[in-house]
């Protein structure tokens, strides 16, 4: 059949005997009754050629979304996913704010750089090559950076060598604070460590890396 517009109010349904308004409705055609006496003229079906293959079990919303030359990456709540191809995702670093993201890319040696957009202070480009999230920071009233990591399914020791590598390809105008715990936070701590300077510092504790963030950033901790 021929496409055609159809008014849509309050959405459409997901089969044909419930009414058309009960549910909201994406990447939908208007197909036409092909008898008489239907509740609508039209209903609207899936369009062709569409298929699930992911979904936000985290409820969090979908802020937004970009292909990078054939690699698909996404913006849930906070977190920067890759979507593969059988519909699984790799969390691949933590996105600041809450509203949508503006997401473009550019291509470089070997690959790509994605570079993420949230409307604030911080923007963030991820390094398709070395899987690397690099905060770029463009606020100068911002007097220190606090990391907090607890490990899990992402060892310690890998996020220590990710955030190494991303201090290497950015110039932070703040010192960064960084508290790595959890699976292989020794090995962790270990390789930040060989790094630490007065750019680069790292905490054993949440309460010591707060305390050190704060003296850098010329306030003062209480003593509870």
């Amino acid at each position: 059949m021929p496409w055609q517009p159809v008014p849509i109010v309050g959405g459409s349904a997901a089969d044909s005997v419930r009414p058309y308004s009960s549910q909201d409705s994406i990447n939908y055609i208007p197909e036409a009754s092909e008898s008489a006496g239907t509740q609508t003229p039209t209903i609207l079906r899936g369009a062709p050629g569409l298929d699930f293959h992911v979904e936000d079990s985290t409820g969090a919303g979908e802020r937004g979304a970009h292909d990078v030359e054939g690699r698909y990456f996404r913006v849930v709540g906070t977190v920067l996913q890759e979507v593969k191809p059988d519909g699984s995702t790799v969390d691949r670093g933590t996105i600041g704010g809450s509203g949508r993201v503006s997401m473009q890319h550019n291509q470089i040696t070997s690959g790509s750089q994605l570079a993420i957009g949230t409307g604030g202070s911080l923007g963030y480009v991820f390094n398709t090559v070395t899987n690397a999230l690099t905060v770029i920071n463009t606020d100068h009233n911002v007097k220190a950076i606090l990391i907090n990591i607890f490990g899990g399914i992402t060892r310690g020791d890998e996020v220590a060598r990710g955030i190494v590598e991303a201090l290497q390809n950015v110039d932070l105008h703040a010192p960064l604070v960084i508290r790595i715990d959890g699976t292989n936070s020794t090995e962790g701590r270990a390789i930040l460590k060989q790094y630490e300077s007065d750019r680069l510092i790292s905490a054993t504790t949440m309460l010591e890396a707060a305390q050190k963030a704060v003296a850098l950033a010329g306030a003062s901790v209480g003593g509870n």
